[in-house]
């Protein structure tokens, strides 16, 4: 559970607007993979070696959202794009879904993969579940 998660909105920007001009993007093809994590499904792909960057989609999306951004990000780094607890091909059980549950669904992937060190980008209510999921539970360097 000593992980430290980096976080910023910065880096997201410049590698977005990266992306959409890099022939690399058409390089890479996820492998998906599914996890259990406190007993449910969860759906994500994964490309690339190197430092991980978990990929955190928005409310009406799935780890789809990310798809001109993996390839240039997957040249230098492990890329993992999720779909969140309750979206796109991850289980959706009957809860009440909020920050804190997505967050904590969050933790327990990074967790299940034993990732110690980790970037987290997000955008919309995927920077909200990193958000959360960093400074709520105490995992902010």
């Amino acid at each position: 559970m000593n992980q430290m998660i980096r976080y910023s909105y910065a880096i997201a920007l410049i590698v977005l607007c990266a992306a959409y001009r890099s022939d690399a993007q058409s390089d890479v093809t996820l492998v998906d993979k599914d996890i259990s994590v406190y007993g449910f499904n969860m759906r994500y792909g994964e490309a690339g070696q190197g430092d991980p960057i978990v990929l955190l989609h928005g409310l009406w999306g799935g780890r789809n959202e990310w798809t001109h951004a993996i390839g240039p990000l997957a040249q230098t780094n492990r890329v993992i794009a999720v779909d969140l607890i309750g979206f796109h091909g991850s289980e959706k059980p009957e809860a009440t879904y909020h920050n804190a549950l997505l967050a904590q669904f969050l933790v327990g992937f990074l967790d299940q993969l034993a990732l110690e060190n980790v970037t987290l980008m997000g955008h919309a209510m995927g920077g909200n579940t990193a958000c959360n999921g960093a400074i709520g539970l105490g995992r902010v360097p």
